[in-house]
């Protein structure tokens, strides 16, 4: 049975083209946890983060599968700020893609004298599970604020008896991951856009028969209701999506996977 084959057939089969960028998004997590388990692979973390000026400007997790505990008291109490695996980012200065290190014991060891902060953080990581971590960081060309960048991370592991595990499948571990950040990327352009793409089916409709180049008319004839209704269908959708006219929201909805 081949994992990675089956899950890259999902990310790219015609069921997962009929989905809403954000019903796909769902299903596409899902669907890695269930191939990371299939490898025995107890945990992961993924997710952006914005540096600027040299500092963890924001952090975002896209998914986990740790406790709701863990990511509660990960935002509570700010623990992005002395995240070691976020301060990886420091490894890409040299133009390199993408780096790869490991968080366990010996780095929180190591870390206690030079970065007590950071070294807590190791250790909340490791107090909710995450005892061994293989981490994969790298530069995202998604979209950040002037003199900002973006930086991508996945956090593979669980109980340190596993790292092997972890170690053995990492080729297919990042392939995944790649292949899992290259389709979500509709839905998180979105997202750094403050776009909202929950549109309603009519929006939806709406915003199909648009970019066909159907005139408002056309769209109230095919869709058997007024002229009046259209026009407020599409202003609600122009709205949603951050658009000053038709054209430009049937660009955005090629750029959110809405069309």
């Amino acid at each position: 049975m081949n994992e990675l084959h089956d899950f890259l057939s999902f990310l790219h089969g015609e069921k997962s083209r009929t989905m809403s960028p954000l019903d796909f998004g769902e299903h596409a997590k899902s669907a890695f946890f269930s191939f990371l388990q299939n490898k025995g692979i107890e945990y992961c973390n993924f997710g952006t983060f914005v540096v600027r000026d040299g500092m963890i400007d924001s952090v975002g997790h896209h998914a986990t599968n740790m406790s709701d505990e863990w990511a509660e008291e990960y935002y509570a109490r700010e623990l992005g700020q002395h995240d070691y695996i976020l301060k990886g980012w420091d490894l890409l200065r040299d133009g390199r893609a993408v780096a790869r290190f490991v968080q366990d014991e010996n780095v929180a060891r190591m870390l206690r004298d030079i970065a007590p902060e950071t070294a807590h953080v190791v250790g909340r990581h490791m107090h909710h599970g995450m005892e061994s971590a293989h981490v994969i960081l790298g530069s995202s060309d998604l979209p950040a604020a002037p003199g900002s960048h973006r930086h991508f991370a996945f956090l593979f592991g669980g109980k340190a008896q596993d790292t092997a595990i972890v170690r053995n499948e990492m080729m297919k571990l990042e392939i995944a991951a790649m292949a899992l950040m290259d389709r979500l990327r509709p839905a998180l352009l979105a997202k750094f856009e403050a776009a909202d793409i929950a549109l309603s089916s009519r929006e939806l409709d709406c915003l199909k028969h648009a970019s066909e180049g159907k005139m408002r008319a056309d769209i109230a004839h095919h869709l058997g209701v007024s002229l009046p209704t259209v026009d407020l269908h599409l202003a609600s959708l122009r709205r949603r999506l951050g658009a000053r006219t038709i054209a430009e929201a049937v660009a955005k909805g090629y750029r959110y996977g809405l069309i």
